[in-house]
């Protein structure tokens, strides 16, 4: 169908008028032309911009235009914008404002043409709020219907007077043509902004379903599902969350610009009973709010946000998480937009469930190899037990083994101190600088400590794990200057703490406390479970039997060279450590004495009180004589009332003053049942006697001293 061209009806008046002007008749042609024109050029427009070009360009040819401009009305944000403006000719840009008070606004609340001069244009009615000050002023509404689309205004800052009605009529037959392709183009661009949109979100999801297949790992797949959400969404900020059905809570995961303290969630992690992502979380449901300042869920996490979207990550009706978008902008989220994140979060969900199974095979097959390395290092160290007593040897062996086949960065063996039985004294680690465990080893630690939170609420198996938020919690590992453990950081509530503390207990076969085994800073970061502590105490119980096993194999030894009544050296070992005295003083040339000892009239005595109470005599004899000997004096007892003494270093004047002294503090004493007196042989090495020379020389000296009346001291000349 031909377009008809617009008619402009005259009167008989105007028709006689325009007769007698024909300058005025080509003008009105021209015009009629010019909008025929316009409205053929902007109605073949669809861009917005290039829709407004054209009405300027077409504008420009009926009037001047160089003070014009061309404002767009949002009753929605109350905004008007300059969408485009010229003065003297040149282009401006003027700043959208808020609906005001000026000269636009008062055509706009009107919905009619507004022309005023310089002599009757009244400031407080409506101001000039953009622009130059002008001689005169033209501006018409934009109106289509009902609706207000804008303002189109021309003005004069040189002529007063510069507009007539039909200047009016002209500019206001425009913004009629203005106002239908203007809303065309905005239907247009709403059109084209929804279909790339759409186009946007269907290529986003289908490279986000490729990099969701892509990969195993849970945080690489939602960093990468939210650096694709976040921009298509036009999303200032997002972070996604996954929920602890244990502890009910949501931890970050992956988070993109949001303030420096949120991250603080990524270890801490919020209740779900807390905020739109709890509700989320809680209901299963997705929730989009156009301004948060209407919301009473809303937990502000960042000062700028106006608008949020969360959707929850659901598999198979189970929330794992949620995704939360937050916009700058009111509006910037809708139902659709919502639903199409769901979607995202759909696929996202069952990657993250076969991330899940993925992780837990790996976690399986990892699990059995530890279990067949642990299996090897217990079989490694029973054979160990079975090989070697010496616990300097086995002790460290044991904790390397722990630390290498259970996971702990560091193991300690702490053994019951034989000097000091109510302390702890730490025997072997694995895990702690050289340099620190110099320190450390030397240091004693109470056993109290350890008794004091062996209570049945910190008890798993036969361990003990005390967790450092229990409101009892007693600091077992004492003051900082005691402490062996490096700062583990920050960790999750579930992870193991910088002041967590897990330790076993170990007992001999009487069940007396012998050592304990402490564990810390576990490479997984997992707090002990009920069978890691299983296995840990399989290795306690390694440890323990070693320790046992030493400790008899020493008693053994000892029985073998001690005498059982007195503790002193036997006759054996005697004769041995004569041997090997004799040959060191031979080499480095120095002298060496034997003290041969013998109780004056113990038969008597034994035979007057009976043999326990002579018992009792022997050992009290033998405490004086040590009492009054140096360490590298050997005391022996030979057999019955016969004692030797072994002095190295020693000549004959100092071996007899010794043998004096001897004799007058065992005189001077009270034994049990009154005073007893002893004979002392002396005898100096002689460099033609071997040891067995110098104990008989010894010996033949103590018998003349019995012989010559007792209580006296012979030596060897």
């Amino acid at each position: 169908m031909t377009k008809r061209r617009p008619v402009l009806r005259l009167s008989s008046r105007q028709r006689t008028h325009f007769q007698a002007n024909p300058l005025r008749i080509r003008r009105m042609i021209t015009e009629l032309h010019a909008l025929h024109e316009i409205r053929h050029a902007i109605n073949q427009a669809l861009d917005l911009d290039t829709v407004l070009e054209e009405i300027y360009s077409q504008t420009s040819r009926l009037m001047d235009t160089r003070q014009f401009y061309l404002a767009l009305y949002s009753p929605e944000l109350q905004l008007i914008e300059f969408a485009l403006a010229v003065e003297n000719g040149q282009r401006m840009s003027w700043p959208s404002r808020p609906y005001a008070d000026g000269l636009t606004e008062w055509i706009l609340q009107h919905r009619r043409p507004l022309r005023i001069n310089d002599h009757d244009h009244n400031a407080t009615v409506a101001p000039i709020i953009v622009g130059q000050p002008m001689q005169s002023f033209l501006g018409v509404p934009i109106v289509l219907g009902e609706q207000v689309l804008g303002v189109i205004s021309v003005q004069s800052v040189e002529r007063v007077e510069a507009y007539s009605s039909h200047d009016e009529q002209i500019l206001s037959m425009i913004a009629d043509q203005a106002a239908v392709a203007i809303a065309h183009a905005k239907r247009f661009a709403a059109v084209d902004q929804q279909l790339q949109a759409r186009v946007a979100q269907l290529e986003t999801l289908e490279a986000t379903i490729r990099d969701l297949n892509e990969t195993l790992d849970v945080d690489t797949i939602l960093n990468r599902l939210l650096a694709r959400i976040q921009p298509i969404m036009h999303a200032d900020a997002g972070m996604v969350c996954l929920l602890d059905p244990e502890q009910q809570r949501l931890y970050i995961r992956a988070i993109q610009g949001y303030p420096a303290e949120v991250r603080r969630f990524q270890f801490e992690g919020w209740p779900i009973d807390r905020g739109i992502a709890g509700l989320v979380a809680r209901t299963g449901q997705p929730d989009w709010t156009a301004d948060i300042r209407n919301s009473g869920y809303y937990v502000n996490s960042r000062p700028t946000t106006l608008s949020q979207m969360t959707v929850p990550i659901v598999h198979s009706g189970k929330v794992l998480g949620v995704m939360i978008l937050e916009s700058d902008r009111v509006g910037t989220f809708n139902q659709d937009t919502t639903r199409f994140v769901s979607q995202i979060a759909d696929h996202a969900a069952l990657s993250i469930h076969n991330a899940h199974i993925h992780q837990q095979a790996v976690e399986q097959q990892a699990l059995l190899a530890q279990r067949s390395q642990q299996l090897n290092e217990v079989l490694r160290i029973s054979q160990a037990l079975s090989a070697n007593l010496n616990l300097n040897d086995l002790l460290p062996e044991i904790v390397r083994a722990i630390q290498a086949s259970l996971g702990f960065n560091i193991a300690l063996l702490s053994l019951v101190d034989q000097e000091r039985p109510s302390f702890m004294r730490r025997r072997a680690v694995a895990g702690v600088p050289d340099e620190r465990w110099f320190e450390l080893r030397d240091q004693l630690v109470p056993i109290d400590w350890y008794r004091s939170v062996m209570r049945e609420e910190f008890r798993i198996s036969r361990s003990y794990y005390i967790p450092h938020s229990h409101t009892s919690y007693t600091a077992i590992w004492g003051n900082s200057d005691d402490t062996y453990r490096a700062d583990l950081g920050e960790r999750r509530p579930h992870e193991w703490h910088q002041d967590d503390a897990l330790f076993v207990p170990l007992y001999d076969s009487d069940n007396n406390l012998i050592s304990i085994l402490s564990v810390d800073d576990p490479r997984d970061r997992r707090k002990p479970s009920f069978e890691s502590v299983q296995v840990l105490e399989i290795f306690a119980t390694q440890a323990a039997i070693a320790i046992e096993n030493a400790h008899l194999y020493t008693i053994t030894q000892q029985l073998a060279i001690t005498d059982g009544l007195t503790g002193l050296f036997n006759q054996r070992h005697f004769i041995t450590m004569l041997d090997r005295e004799v040959a060191l003083a031979y080499r480095y040339s120095y002298p060496l004495s034997l003290l041969a000892l013998d109780i004056d009239y113990f038969k008597q005595y034994n035979d007057n009180y009976g043999h326990l109470v002579g018992n009792v005599l022997l050992r009290d004899f033998a405490r004086l004589v040590c009492d009054n000997v140096r360490d590298v004096d050997i005391v022996s007892r030979n057999g019955g009332e016969e004692f030797t003494i072994i002095l190295p270093k020693t000549d004959q004047e100092g071996a007899v003053l010794l043998a004096e002294r001897l004799r007058t503090c065992t005189a001077e004493h009270l034994f049990g049942q009154g005073h007893i007196t002893v004979s002392i042989g002396v005898a100096t090495l002689n460099n033609n006697w071997d040891a067995h020379t110098l104990h008989d020389q010894a010996d033949q000296a103590l018998y003349r001293a019995k012989n010559s009346g007792r209580n006296l001291v012979i030596s060897v000349p």
